[in-house]
């Protein structure tokens, strides 16, 4: 008989997963720490912990600080995503636009509302610095803000990167509309000089001029071609007599005595004096002047010629006829008078430039009706502006100080 096999024993347990022939692993001991290497992580710790605390203590301060710089800055700053939408300004910007609170001005992308062409667009975006001046109506019905009047704002747009990456804009903006008084103002006596200097030059020869031609119909000249030279030469003498008397008044402007007007009259008075001319060119003039307007203080020639140069403009912007409205009433603390036409409207180009001296889109204008009417109005304390759109019309608004009563 064979040899019997010995029963094998089942492994249970820990022993039950080992591989056969595996030996099972040693367990490791834990490493006992003496003392002095207790004390010594400790230490570590402790100074480590320090080390985060004043870390902590420093970002805080340096945060602070920015904030005090940002908030004390004296100019205004805003900072903006990379989409052009605000996320925070200071105070001084607030102060800037009239505005008490954030909430007043989140609705500002820079992108969208500072009117910048695309060329910058891209500047800005591509990394580039850019400068970049708006002159803002803060009386327009869109402006939330406390300012009233015109306000020339420089803006100075910078990228903010991290890595080489663009992760957002810092728009710097600086009040200069006192600056840009102060430059109209000494532009305007350089010119004043200049056109005194100018005026005497060229008169002199026109006289001359004018007056030989007059002699020479007097006297009696036969041949008709002639004569029809010399009533030429005298019309272009009159017409440059009259460009440099309006030169001369343009530079001469805000040297006039005012006093307490009655609007309603005065508008009157240039109604009248226009509507026959104003008929005999198919041009009806309508007029919705309340009675009981608020008094202004102003220089009644000045403001007769302001209001004469408007009219006759929109009867210029109307060749085949139509119709001329005038609306007066009180707004705040100003009296408004519209002056509105159905011509042919103009381009934006063409609104941006109607104050500039000399520019004009008339074949025989000298481009200086509005420039001195604007300078007018201005040295009155009020504001003259224009809406236009092409095919629509146009509407010219002139706003004048009340004059209030005393203890008013």
């Amino acid at each position: 008989m064979g040899k019997k096999k010995k029963p094998v024993k089942k492994r249970t347990g820990k022993a039950a997963g080992r591989s056969p022939g595996k030996a099972p692993r040693p367990r490791q001991k834990a490493k006992k720490w003496s003392l002095k290497e207790t004390n010594a992580l400790l230490k570590s710790l402790i100074d480590k912990e320090k080390e985060i605390l004043q870390t902590e203590d420093a970002l805080v301060e340096a945060m602070r600080r920015f904030r005090d710089l940002f908030e004390q800055s004296p100019i205004g700053v805003g900072i903006h995503d990379t989409e052009g939408e605000i996320l925070m300004v200071n105070k001084t910007y607030l102060e800037i636009f009239g505005l008490k609170a954030f909430g007043d001005i989140t609705q500002q992308n820079f992108f969208r509302d500072l009117g910048l062409l695309e060329t910058n667009i891209s500047k800005i975006k591509s990394g580039r610095v850019i400068q970049h001046e708006v002159e803002f109506d803060f009386d327009s019905p869109g402006m939330k803000t406390e300012r009233e009047g015109a306000g020339y704002i420089l803006y100075t747009i910078s990228p903010i990167s991290r890595d080489n990456e663009i992760i957002g804009y810092m728009v710097q903006c600086q009040d200069i509309t006192e600056r840009r008084k102060v430059e109209e103002s000494h532009r305007l006596a350089q010119l004043g000089r200049l056109l005194s200097d100018m005026a005497h030059e060229v008169n002199n020869p026109l006289m001359i001029i004018s007056g030989r031609a007059e002699f020479a119909l007097i006297e009696g000249v036969k041949d008709e071609k002639t004569k029809d030279t010399l009533n030429t030469i005298l019309e272009q003498c009159f017409f440059a007599k009259d460009i440099i008397q309006r030169l001369l008044k343009y530079s001469r402007l805000g040297k006039v005595e005012k006093k307490t007007l009655d609007v309603r009259n005065t508008l009157e008075l240039i109604s009248s004096i226009l509507e026959h001319h104003f008929r005999m060119s198919n041009i009806k003039l309508e007029q919705e002047i309340p009675p009981g307007l608020p008094n202004v203080r102003g220089n009644e020639k000045q403001l007769q010629e302001v209001f004469m140069n408007i009219m006759r403009n929109s009867a210029d912007a109307m060749p085949e006829g139509g119709v001329i409205t005038i609306k007066a009433g009180r707004e705040g603390d100003y009296v408004r008078i519209d002056f509105s036409d159905t011509g042919e409207g103009m381009t934006e180009n063409i609104l941006q430039n109607i104050f500039e001296p000399f520019f004009t889109t008339k074949q025989q204008g000298t481009g200086l009706g509005l420039a001195v009417s604007h300078t007018i109005i201005q040295e009155h304390g009020g504001q003259l502006k224009y809406q236009s759109e092409i095919g629509r019309g146009t509407t010219a608004t002139v706003l004048l100080p009340i004059v209030y009563p005393t203890g008013q």
